[in-house]
């Protein structure tokens, strides 16, 4: 079959955008604030996804979808080196294409509530409410946070579509942030790192969970901390689901058709880098590209850009000191000379 001539169940309808991977660093809740203290966060992001991905990975044009998105984010400690957040995205995603996404007579009893959104307009809604409890914890030099999240649809929201905003499910995420700075091996380096174990609702008897490694790696260009350049990256591997097939449409209806994007074997790894600048002692800013280079059953981004101020709130924060044996810490990130610092105000209270 002729790439051009794809069915329209290649594309997928999900436009998920992920903020923590895309914005400051994947393990960017590895601190957690004291109680009181905290920050908001607010996020943009534009996204293009040009190219779909096949089972076998190759890659085929059925159209482009551009999304945009706002998240907003609020993070606080609770005390007892436990800290809580708590954000909602609104997205708005068009699709430009000759394969929109549309039911046969036989599928509409399998989704009544369903309209056609590919029709070359944006669509936007409020997408799911992420909460996460994270617990704070130093060992050997590492900043460890075990955290649980829960990720819950704000609404009722349609998921087939190319330009739908989400897949409309409920997950469950158990995971670790960790992150170090490198001194004195290597002055002024950090590195980041998560794991997370996402245990989804299950769709149409198909069960499906999801394991996503995030990585960053980074330098503070001065001596004063302020400006930090950094890579990062996520790798998602779905456990279960279905590969989405390459044959005729005939082939692939019904049931599984209906929550393709909601049940597929989505693999996918992105990559880029960015700049994070603290303009204050309360707040930041945050700028980063990435792309997709591998992925299969999934959506290929040829390019993801996203910009975030943070606002500290509480008290001024002492990020990244291991404190004294009442768990306060002990030195002001401003007035403190080390990269832990900094790096745990620059990084911790972003999604």
């Amino acid at each position: 079959m002729r790439p051009d001539r794809a069915p329209s169940f290649i594309a997928g309808a999900c436009v998920v955008l992920i903020f923590a991977s895309a914005a400051t660093g994947v393990a960017a809740q590895a601190f957690v604030p004291d109680k009181g203290e905290g920050a908001v966060t607010m996020l943009y992001q534009s996204a293009l996804v040009t190219q779909h991905l096949l089972a076998s990975g190759a890659r085929i044009d059925s159209g482009n979808i551009d999304s945009q998105g706002m998240l907003l984010d609020f993070n606080v400690g609770l005390g007892r080196n436990f800290g809580l957040s708590v954000g909602v995205p609104y997205i708005g995603a068009r699709y430009d294409g000759t394969a929109p996404h549309l039911l046969r007579p036989s599928e509409v009893s399998l989704y009544p509530s369903f309209k056609p959104l590919d029709n070359g307009e944006y669509h936007a809604t409020f997408q799911d409410f992420r909460l996460e409890l994270r617990y704070g914890m130093h060992k050997g030099g590492w900043a460890i946070t075990p955290f649980v999240s829960e990720i819950i649809p704000s609404h009722t929201y349609q998921y087939l579509s190319h330009s739908a905003v989400g897949r409309d499910i409920h997950e469950t995420q158990l995971g670790a942030y960790t992150a170090r700075v490198l001194d004195p091996w290597l002055p002024r380096t950090f590195v980041q790192a998560g794991y997370t174990l996402g245990l989804e609702q299950t769709i149409a008897d198909v069960p499906r969970q999801r394991s996503i490694v995030t990585f960053e790696g980074g330098y503070f260009v001065r001596q004063s901390m302020s400006i930090r350049v950094f890579a990062l990256g996520s790798l998602q591997i779905t456990h279960g689901g279905i590969d989405i097939p390459t044959g005729a449409r005939a082939d692939y209806q019904g049931i599984l058709y209906v929550n393709h994007d909601r049940i597929s074997r989505e693999d996918l790894f992105n990559f880029g880098g960015g700049i994070a600048v603290s303009l204050s002692d309360r707040t930041d800013l945050v700028a980063s590209l990435t792309r997709t280079f591998w992925g299969e059953n999934g959506h290929a981004q040829a390019a993801a850009f996203t910009f975030g101020i943070s606002t500290g709130i509480g008290a001024k924060r002492r990020w990244g000191s291991t404190g004294g044996s009442n768990g306060e810490a002990s030195a002001d990130c401003h007035s403190g000379s080390t990269a832990e610092d900094h790096l745990g105000k620059c990084v911790c209270l972003r999604k």
